[in-house]
């Protein structure tokens, strides 16, 4: 296939062209439906054996599959980073598809999945970056790689060490935080909370009396604070922490009374049970218990140690601690030991409900709650680790853990906020060790973004603001010679230019985005209009880091597909994945160019016409959306598909001579989500049929979701619902119907779509629940009431109404027929039952129901036909 007709970024690098270009190339690749796949296979064989065109083809339905990869992979979806072995449905089995209510994030940002395929257990490849990015999937899995024309995808199995694939960075998509019950009924948090309540009683009476409390003072107001009697616990706390008391015997102490004016508000006095929520610093304690902690194994609930020396990370810690659970943890010393603090089961319980779980060196991870939850539970965790474990540089930040995927999450996490971090190992005692290092720009942004807690570490990085170097993650592959060739076709330049594009023309360096935007800008305005420029502003797409391929490694594992329709791109492990379109693959596999049109913008013969002529031996012509065809462009088409013949027609009137031209043999490719608006003799010229789902209220929904959230409209889910129930089943519908809505939300109220603001919108509209407007109301009613519920004509209707039929029978009556509300019958139309239900009225007794037999189907056929012809020779007279 000509890759200038369908890959290069001509006609100014229009975002539309870009995503188009981006598809693979191979049947290979289209896995999802086995059946689907061999039949498709067969004849596009055939067609090569016996080297004639492919017949033409009709597409029922979404015309894409997803891409292979393994249960083990992170995907980015709406809520967050998630496993991928999370979102698969359980008990799946090989050959298996189901559907997904998974929004993932893709070329075009947030988009919904449809299904998840089960290949079952497959040959694979894994791929590493230079990195330390990792990919495994089945061979012809396609990866978004840099090339000499704009982003390519490219299939992991023709992947070569010369190639960069694209690692995102900065898709900034976050979840929420996740809440936990902290349940203090346990002797550890009691003897805890006594603790935190002796100390916060002595420090507000040494505030209130100006000197040291005595042990009599502290009893009363612990007491009073507790609703207790007595109790020696205060005389213990005092004594074992060293707390200093005045002597009772010489001075006159207070009593009870005198001490209540005082109005102490302990925070120990608090209640049995607290809701502790996913914040910043619930963050970092769990980036702490990762990084330095040891949570017990082998109970349900168990209790954590956090070893740390540092006395500035131990107030940090007691801090957090207090502002999460309401106390603070002892810090425990002992002779050749590190200092620890120690945290009962009950924060161990909080912690576990967001995702913590024991685990030694080499088992850690992030836990999910942080992975796929808000923005500053990850910055937070991230201060946590690093402070435990992280190191500031003069040139960057480093983190060391013996846990690949440890790593792995924290190298997810910084791609997330825009901050690339490179991954290497090293051998210690035999073992590996995994570094995560950021430097150059990555550092400063990681710097301002994240940094750490501990003034110390700040510091080092502060006092080293001049030795920031360059920086991997923004160089550009491929560059080079695109920008000879702008130097070259923009001629002659004076020799400062020259000497600027030095390096560009010896190719021996490989130029940072920087770089490559300053030699652009010594180049004319008219640089823009250059092929080679949209090529470069491709490249140059900051949501890209373009990443060394290291190894590529074969192995053998379970694999998925995941279906994206919209782009049909999603992130895996940080890598844009790709999803397939049927119609580019059996191009590429009959190696023939491809051209795109749709029903809608083919209005009369003459704008087919280009097409046909222009089509050489096999080339397939792709007609999106063909139900939409006129009819007068359908009967062109007739004899086009059939006998490669067309007759133009010169001159009119008496003049007109027909003038037959003789076409190429080629392919048509229709695709469609109404298969039943075609004309049954168009249908039947396509020798091949493929049927694909049609859209459900789900994924009308999740399409609701994404349109608003590209036109900046918020929207709850049950108010994209609402939107979705009348959609009719198509997006269009639905898409049309949310404009409607969000004028209505930002005129009657505060621009937000909720369920009630979607129906108020749906009302002023006309469009009540099953998405009927007030034409199909008038179509029914005027069956019920003038023509007591039917049979009648279809013109008898049309003139009844004051309406065309044809606008009647395309646009109003398939939508009652699918739901039920209308009948076919040889007399005429009729409304059943279920209509007479949804008007409120009470049907009578010979009601129809909505079924048809198989008579009278035929018989409406033969109706139909029979209107056609009477239409005709009313044209012809």
């Amino acid at each position: 296939m000509s890759r200038e007709r369908i890959v290069s970024p001509q006609g100014g690098g229009e975002e539309k062209e870009f995503n188009w270009g981006l598809r693979p190339k191979s049947l290979a690749e289209y896995t999802g439906q086995r059946e689907t796949v061999d039949r498709l296979k067969i004849a596009i064989d055939a067609s090569k054996l016996r080297e004639e065109p492919l017949d033409h083809l009709l597409l029922h339905g979404p015309p894409g599959l997803g891409k292979c990869i393994t249960p083990d992979s992170f995907i980015v979806t709406e809520g967050g980073i998630m496993p991928f072995a999370a979102l698969i449905p359980r008990g799946m089995k090989a050959g298996e598809s189901r559907t997904t209510r998974t929004r993932v994030v893709g070329l075009d940002g947030v988009e919904a999945a449809s299904h998840i395929y089960c290949s079952g257990l497959v040959p694979t490849l894994k791929i590493t970056t230079s990195a330390g990015f990792v990919l495994e999937g089945t061979p012809h899995h396609p990866v978004l790689v840099a090339a000499i024309d704009g982003p390519r995808w490219k299939r992991l199995d023709e992947l070569t060490p010369q190639d960069h694939v694209a690692v995102g960075r900065g898709f900034g998509v976050f979840g929420r935080a996740r809440r936990a019950v902290l349940r203090r009924a346990t002797p550890a948090f009691e003897s805890a909370r006594s603790v935190n309540g002796v100390c916060a009683a002595h420090e507000k009476l040494t505030q209130f009396l100006g000197r040291p409390p005595a042990v009599a003072e502290l009893r009363r107001v612990y007491c009073a604070a507790r609703g207790i009697a007595d109790t020696p616990t205060p005389s213990r706390v005092a004594n074992r922490l060293g707390l200093p008391l005045s002597d009772g015997r010489k001075i006159a102490t207070l009593d009870s009374d005198s001490l209540a004016i005082a109005h102490f508000a302990l925070s120990s006095a608090e209640k049995l049970e607290r809701t502790v929520e996913l914040n910043a610093d619930a963050g970092y304690l769990l980036g702490a218990v990762v990084g330095d902690g040891n949570m017990m194994r082998g109970a349900a609930a168990p209790g954590f140690v956090i070893t740390c020396d540092e006395a500035a990370m131990q107030d940090e810690l007691r801090r957090v601690s207090h502002r999460l659970f309401g106390f603070a943890p002892d810090v425990y010393r002992s002779p050749n030991r590190a200092a620890r603090l120690s945290f009962c089961a009950s924060v161990g319980a909080v912690l576990a409900e967001f995702g913590l779980t024991p685990a030694g060196a080499w088992e850690k991870s992030v836990p999910q709650g942080v992975l796929s939850g808000p923005r500053a539970a990850i910055v937070g965790f991230l201060q946590g680790l690093f402070d435990a474990d992280g190191h500031a540089r003069a040139d960057g930040f480093e983190l060391s853990t013996r846990s690949w995927k440890l790593a792995q999450g924290v190298q997810l996490l910084l791609a997330n906020l825009g901050i690339i971090a490179r991954l290497k190992s090293k051998l210690v005692t035999e073992k590996p060790v995994w570094t995560l290092f950021v430097g150059g720009e990555n550092a400063v942004k990681f710097h301002c973004e994240v940094g750490f807690r501990l003034a110390r570490k700040q510091a080092v990085w502060t006092q080293n603001t001049n030795s920031r170097g360059w920086c991997r993650s923004e160089m550009i592959p491929s560059a080079n010679p695109l920008l000879v060739a702008l130097l070259s076709r923009t001629a002659p330049h004076p020799r400062a230019v020259h000497r600027a594009f030095d390096h560009a023309k010896r190719n021996d360096r490989t130029p940072t985005r920087r770089s490559v935007e300053k030699m652009l800008s010594l180049l004319p305005e008219s640089v823009r209009d250059e092929p080679e420029f949209a090529t470069l502003r491709a490249l140059c797409d900051d949501r890209f880091f373009w990443d060394g391929v290291a190894s590529v490694e074969s192995g053998e594992n379970e694999a998925y597909d995941f279906v994206v329709p919209g782009s049909h791109s999603f992130l895996a492990n940080g890598i844009y994945n790709h999803n397939t379109t049927l119609a580019y693959i059996i191009a590429e596999e009959l190696g023939r160019d491809i051209a795109l049109t749709s029903g809608p913008s083919l209005e009369r013969p003459g704008d087919v016409m280009g097409f046909l002529v222009n089509a050489k031996e096999g080339d397939i012509i792709f007609i999106d959306e063909i139900h939409r065809l006129p009819r007068i462009v359908e009967e062109f088409l007739y004899s086009a598909m059939e006998d490669y013949i067309v007759n133009f027609t010169l001159d009119k009137g008496m003049y007109s001579k027909p003038l037959p031209i003789r076409l190429a043999k080629f392919t048509i490719i229709g695709a469609t989500t109404r298969p039943a608006m075609l004309t049954r003799p168009l249908r039947d010229r396509f020798g091949l049929q493929q049927h694909f789902d049609f859209y459900t209220e789900a994924d009308l929904r999740s399409i609701v979701r994404r349109s608003a959230h590209i036109l900046g409209t918020p929207v709850d889910t049950e108010g994209a619902g609402e939107i979705a129930r009348r959609s009719r089943g198509t997006p269009r519908v639905a898409n049309r119907l949310l404009r409607r809505v969000r004028d209505f939300a930002q005129v009657r109220a505060d621009g937000e779509i909720t369920p009630q603001i979607a129906r108020d919108g749906m009302k002023l509209e006309g469009i009540d629940e099953l998405g009927l407007d007030r034409l199909d109301h008038a179509m029914m009613n005027v069956i019920k009431d003038v023509y007591d519920g039917g049979p009648v004509g279809i013109e008898a209707l049309a003139a009844t109404l004051n309406e065309e039929s044809d606008t009647l029978v395309d646009v109003v009556e398939p939508y009652l027929l699918k739901i039920g509300f209308l009948a076919r019958t040889p007399a005429g139309r009729r409304i059943t039952k279920r209509a007479y239900e949804h008007l409120g009225a009470l049907p009578p007794a010979g009601a129809m129901t909505p079924q048809l037999t198989l008579i009278e189907e035929a018989d409406e056929a033969d109706e139909r036909l029979r209107e056609l012809k009477r239409r005709r020779n009313r044209d012809e007279k």
